[in-house]
């Protein structure tokens, strides 16, 4: 089967896994998504995380809890996502995983129209990159957190395609955004750390900075270790001033930054490389393979 997906729990070609054309997922955006990457052998790392999150989406568009819980019971996604990644012939070489779910009915903009669900799994190659990445420091702002729920990664991601494309276009990787109050938030699509001296900070969530669900585990993994990672506003200045810094995704895992616009930023921090390798164990203790979840 060429180009497999998993489309409302049957494998099917991605051809064959359509919606019409007036859905409200594709009129209204009404749909929320997750990425995750599977590592060789079939292995996952927070994956409950990941369909805690697309639950709560899935509850905001109007689905009654009890029904996608049981369509997304961890049991039942990881036997359709291993189903998944054994037809494309990922599962040991590694996968980039996207799970989308949100409403397939036809109603406008009727607030009372009962939902219809679909949801929809692909899978492709995935090569993690090694290499630091440069960094726009940028002038986008995050929607404030009290206009939007922030824990839910929503399909609506134009304001973050957009802002990715003017970096690319400048020769950069990613991008900072800001809140409302000018303080940092969080990468295009990923978390960001700074480190100064011994210390890691992170944007607080009350920024609207990305719920990311690799951010919960670093700051785990570091509290376990003993360095208490600390959430607080960072100004411009902060950032500009910060020995090193680091974005944070679930395909990223850790990536340190080079650069923030043309000034240079230490990727060989004493403190950052204890950070990878505290991760790293964490990681390494805690990944899953999908056929014992």
């Amino acid at each position: 089967m060429a180009q497999p997906a998993v489309f409302n729990r049957k494998l099917v070609s991605r051809e064959e896994a359509v919606l019409p054309a007036d859905a409200r997922a594709l009129a209204l955006g009404e749909a929320c998504f997750e990425t995750l990457r599977v590592y060789p052998g079939g292995k996952v790392l927070g994956f409950r995380q990941h369909l805690d999150r697309l639950m709560r989406g899935l509850t905001q568009l109007g689905f009654d809890p009890q029904y996608h819980a049981q369509a997304f019971h961890p049991d039942t996604a990881a036997a359709e996502l291993l189903q998944l990644i054994d037809q494309c012939g990922l599962s040991e070489t590694g996968a980039r995983v996207r799970i989308q779910a949100g409403r397939a009915d036809c109603s406008g903009i009727r607030a009372d129209a009962p939902p219809v669900f679909f949801c929809m799994m692909m899978a492709a190659a995935f090569e993690p990159q090694s290499r630091a990445v440069a960094l726009h420091a940028g002038d986008f702002r995050r929607i404030p957190p009290d206009a939007w729920d922030a824990s839910v990664k929503w399909s609506f991601y134009q304001p973050a395609v957009q802002a990715l494309r003017t970096a690319h276009n400048a020769g950069f990787d990613d991008t900072l955004f800001w809140d409302a109050a000018g303080n940092l938030a969080c990468g295009a699509l990923s978390n960001i750390f700074l480190i100064s001296g011994s210390a890691v900070s992170t944007p607080s969530l009350e920024s609207g900075a990305l719920h990311g669900i690799t951010r919960g585990l670093i700051c785990e993994a570091l509290a376990d270790a003993g360095i208490p990672v600390q959430e607080r506003h960072h100004s411009p200045a902060d950032v500009q001033s910060a020995e090193a810094l680091f974005l944070t995704s679930s395909l990223r895992e850790i990536a340190p930054v080079a650069r923030l616009g043309k000034r240079k930023k230490a990727v060989n921090h004493p403190m950052l490389q204890r950070v990878c390798t505290v991760f790293e164990t964490y990681r390494n203790q805690n990944l899953n393979p999908l056929h014992k979840l």
